[in-house]
């Protein structure tokens, strides 16, 4: 998971789940627990996932 995070994708984690930007990264490293945070992660990497594929389709056409 914290391969596909983008540079700011903490930060954005740690303002829309409302913990410190610090404690998300620890998260992320597997030093600390927090579903709620990984669960915040997984769905960006599949919004900007699915937004990559469809900008590639449309490439395509």
């Amino acid at each position: 998971m914290k391969g596909k995070l983008k540079h700011g994708d903490q930060a954005r984690i740690a303002e829309i789940t409302g913990f410190t930007h610090d404690y998300v990264k620890k998260v992320m490293q597997g030093i600390r627990h927090n579903k709620k945070i990984l669960e915040v992660a997984e769905q960006m990497v599949a919004i900007r996932e699915q937004l990559s594929q469809e900008n590639n389709r449309q490439e395509v056409l």
